[in-house]
C-alpha cells in the first residue's frame, strides 16, 4: 500500500509541476515582451513629447519676430511714411505725423515695445515711448555695423537694456529688450536711414519664462546663437553654458541627444529646436530619469499583473493536476484489485506422486 501512496503523490506532483512550469514561463514570456514593448513606446513618447514642445516654443517665439520684421519693412512699402521722412526731422509736426502713420499702419504698434527710425545725421523718431524725435547718433549704436554689412537684411541683437525707453524705473530698470534692426534706402531719393524695433524680452520669451519656474519636472531652457552666445535666460547668465554650447550638434537635423552632464554626472535628454526667423537655437535639457518617471510604475503594474495571474493559472493547474490523476489512482486501485483477486484464485499445484 505504502509503493501505490507513493506513486499516487508522484503522479499528481509530476503533472502540478509540468503544468506550471509551462504556466509561469508562459507568462514570464509574455510580460517581459509586453514590458519590453510598453517600455519602448512609452520612451519613445517621452522623446516625442520633448521636441514638439521645443517645436511649439520656438513657433511661438518665430511668430514675434516675424511681427517684428514686418514692422521694420514698414518705411520702404509706405509711400506716405517715406514722404514724412524726406521732412526736416526737427519739425515738431513731422514726428508727430510719422509717429500716428506709424501707429496706423501697424496696428497701433501691437506686440513691439518701440520703434525708431534714424538717419545718418544723427537724428531718431522714437515712436512708442519714447516718442518724438531725439539727437542720436545710429552710428554709435552697437549693431550698427552689422546693419551696415547686412545691407538691407535684418539683424536681430542679443538681449540688452535700454534706459532710454520710459517708464523703466525702480526694478524694470533690469528689463532687456531685442532689437531686429536693418537699413533701408528711399527708392525715390537714395536717402539712407536704419529702423530699429524692440520688444521686451519679457514678452518674447514670456513662455519660457512661465515653464523654467516648474522646478519639478527637471526641465532647463537655453537660447544659444549659432556663435555660441547666450540669449536665454536674458536675466543672468546660462548654467552649464560651455557643455551646452558643446553638446550642440552640427547637423541641425539631429532634434534629440543623450548626454551625462560633466560635474554631476546625470542623464539627461537635449532636445533642439533651431528658430527659421534668426540663427538661435533652443535647448531643452531634461532630466532623463523625470522624463521617464513613469517607467517604473509601468514595470510595477506589469509584475503586480503577472503575479496575480500566476497565481490564478496556478491554482488552475492545481485543479488540472488533480481531474487528471484521481482518475489513475482509481484506474490503478482496480488494477491493484484485480491483481489480488487473480491471486486468490490460482490453485496450488498437487505434490506430485511417485508411480508404484
Amino acid at each position: 500500500d505504502c509503493p501505490m501512496r507513493l506513486w499516487r503523490r508522484t503522479i499528481f506532483t509530476h503533472l502540478f509541476s509540468v503544468f506550471s512550469a509551462i504556466i509561469v514561463v508562459a507568462i514570464a514570456l509574455f510580460s517581459a515582451i509586453n514590458y519590453v514593448s510598453v517600455n519602448e513606446k512609452l520612451s519613445t513618447q517621452a522623446v516625442h513629447s520633448l521636441v514638439s514642445l521645443s517645436r511649439s516654443l520656438v513657433v511661438n517665439i518665430d511668430t514675434h519676430l516675424q511681427n517684428m520684421d514686418r514692422i521694420s519693412m514698414t518705411p520702404i512699402f509706405s509711400q506716405g511714411l517715406r514722404e514724412l521722412l524726406r521732412r526736416s526731422w526737427e519739425d515738431p509736426g513731422t514726428a508727430a505725423a510719422t509717429v500716428d502713420l506709424m501707429a496706423s499702419v501697424n496696428g497701433q504698434m501691437r506686440g513691439v515695445r518701440q520703434v525708431n527710425l534714424y538717419d545718418l545725421g544723427g537724428r531718431m523718431i522714437g515712436v512708442g515711448s519714447p516718442e518724438g524725435f531725439l539727437p542720436t547718433d545710429v552710428r554709435y549704436q552697437p549693431w550698427f555695423a552689422a546693419v551696415r554689412a547686412a545691407r538691407g537684411e535684418s539683424i536681430i541683437t542679443l538681449p540688452h537694456a535700454d534706459p532710454a525707453v520710459a517708464g523703466l524705473t525702480g526694478p524694470d530698470r533690469d528689463r532687456r529688450f531685442v532689437s531686429l534692426c536693418r537699413s533701408f534706402t528711399d527708392p525715390d531719393t537714395e536717402v539712407p536711414g536704419v529702423i530699429e524695433v524692440e520688444q521686451d524680452c519679457a514678452a518674447l520669451f514670456q513662455e519660457l519664462d512661465i515653464m523654467g519656474r516648474d522646478t519639478q519636472n527637471g526641465r532647463r531652457f537655453a537660447i544659444i546663437s549659432d556663435a555660441g552666445q547666450t540669449v536665454y535666460p536674458y536675466a543672468g547668465a546660462l548654467a552649464d553654458r560651455d557643455w551646452i554650447v558643446a553638446e550642440r550638434p552640427q547637423d541641425i537635423s539631429i532634434q534629440v541627444k543623450n548626454s551625462r552632464h560633466p560635474a554631476n554626472g546625470r542623464n539627461y535628454v537635449l532636445s533642439y529646436s533651431h528658430s527659421l526667423e534668426s540663427d538661435w537655437c533652443l535647448v531643452i535639457l531634461q532630466d532623463e530619469e523625470r522624463l521617464y518617471a513613469d517607467l517604473p510604475d509601468c514595470a510595477r503594474q506589469i509584475i503586480l499583473y503577472a503575479v496575480l495571474v500566476s497565481l490564478v493559472a496556478l491554482l488552475g493547474a492545481f485543479w488540472a493536476a488533480r481531474r487528471v490523476s484521481v482518475p489513475l489512482h482509481r484506474l490503478s486501485d482496480q488494477m491493484a484489485a484485480f491483481s489480488l483477486d487473480a491471486d486468490a484464485q490460482t490453485p496450488e499445484d498437487d505434490p506430485v506422486t511417485p508411480a508404484r
